[in-house]
């Protein structure tokens, strides 16, 4: 098989953004040539060990490169393209070749190696990775879809997820809210719908059951016991709760890889379900959910969130979750903003990012317009993750 390779010449400047929007289509991959920061290397800065034709390269533009099958339609996608990029006022300019799929596929592995996350280390499938003792471990092959955990808004998204799915982590997030309310600014598979028992009984202490789903947890995900990632520095064992709940739903919009879905159950959520609009991202999302041996607890559909008419995802119709999860673009999760909330629990959590900090403000009047208490407004590099909570909406 061979891939058409589309090279946008875009400014430096841009191509955090540029890259966002890009990874939203039915791609075979996306890479950023961008020597803008090259002097800055420690090696480059300090040794000046560093290839001379590289220091020749432009460091006001950069190159996108993206790869698509011989059969996709690249017209149609470049329209797509030109319309977002006008949007947000991009300049470009295309150059098309062609590739083998081979070197494609194994080009791109050389620049995914392990990152720890907080208290999650994002693998790639191929590492032959030595688990450390009470490492907690996520694989995951990318493959052709967006999310591996280098992303800041990828990133970000697991950082928060791992606090709110922990209650010492909920608990200063209610603290934020009760010591300053208006503070926003801190730096298609088998599904099984069989109950899972409570951690712990009603007296905090643990039960027989417990003992045994710990066991199950620990067979189904090999790279790490649950039981051991859910216990603090002081031995204590973890109430998985949200809103006083002892099961976590999870919903996972713009799933990409599935990173995100796959951490929500290492966290110990009772189902996830997850969307996207490409449908090389829902199946390579199952696959890294298999991987990690979950998919017990996982469906995953092609879908259009904002499309309520044709193209809505029915795995979500009827349905209401205790988390949602929407690392898109700012366009996108103002819409959702409108109606989402018809789809959480009370007190539910929603946890937006793919915003820079540029559309901030934007997100953030749609947020409360319908209702939203905004949490947490975390930063990196440029680029925005909102944690909010569900309250009333304001009447119109």
């Amino acid at each position: 098989m061979r891939y058409k390779e589309i090279i946008l010449k875009i400014k430096t400047k841009d191509a955090e953004k540029a890259s966002a929007i890009v990874s939203m289509l039915d791609i075979g991959g996306i890479y950023t040539e961008d020597y803008s920061d090259l002097l800055d290397c420690p090696l480059v800065k300090n040794f000046a060990l560093v290839d001379e034709e590289l220091l020749k390269k432009d460091k006001e533009t950069a190159l996108l490169h993206i790869y698509f099958a011989e059969h996709v339609n690249t017209e149609e996608n470049l329209i797509f393209i030109k319309e977002r990029f006008d949007a947000e006022q991009i300049s470009f300019s295309v150059l098309e070749n062609t590739v083998k799929e081979e070197d494609f596929q194994n080009n791109w592995k050389q620049y995914y190696k392990p990152l720890k996350i907080k208290n999650i280390t994002v693998v790639p499938e191929w590492e032959d990775y030595k688990r450390a003792s009470g490492e907690t471990i996520l694989r995951i092959d990318p493959g052709v879809a967006f999310g591996t955990g280098n992303h800041e808004t990828t990133a970000l998204c697991l950082e928060k997820l791992q606090e709110v799915l922990s209650p010492e982590g909920l608990a200063s997030q209610k603290n934020k809210i009760l010591k300053n309310p208006e503070q926003t600014e801190i730096k298609d598979n088998d599904f099984s719908n069989k109950e899972v028992a409570d951690i712990t009984s009603d007296d905090g202490k643990e039960t027989e059951t417990e003992k045994n789903n710990s066991q199950k947890d620990s067979d189904r995900n090999p790279d790490a016991s649950l039981s051991e990632f859910l216990t603090d520095d002081l031995g204590n064992k973890n109430n998985i709760a949200i809103a006083g709940r002892k099961t976590t739903r999870v919903l996972d919009l713009g799933c990409g890889s599935g990173i995100l879905s796959i951490a929500a159950l290492i966290l110990g959520a009772e189902r996830v379900d997850a969307v996207d609009i490409d449908p090389n991202a829902v199946k390579v999302a199952t696959r890294n959910v298999s991987l990690n041996k979950f998919q017990g607890k996982f469906r995953a559909e092609t879908g259009d969130i904002l499309d309520r008419n044709r193209n809505f995802p029915s795995i979500i119709l009827n349905e209401k979750y205790d988390i949602i999860i929407a690392n898109i673009v700012a366009d996108v999760l103002i819409k959702l903003c409108d109606f989402i909330g018809d789809y959480m629990t009370e007190k539910a959590y929603f946890i937006l990012s793919g915003i820079i900090t540029e559309r901030r403000e934007e997100v953030i009047q749609a947020l409360k317009k319908n209702g939203f208490k905004v949490i947490e407004d975390a930063e990196k590099r440029g680029w925005r993750c909102i944690v909010t909570q569900k309250t009333q909406r304001e009447k119109q």
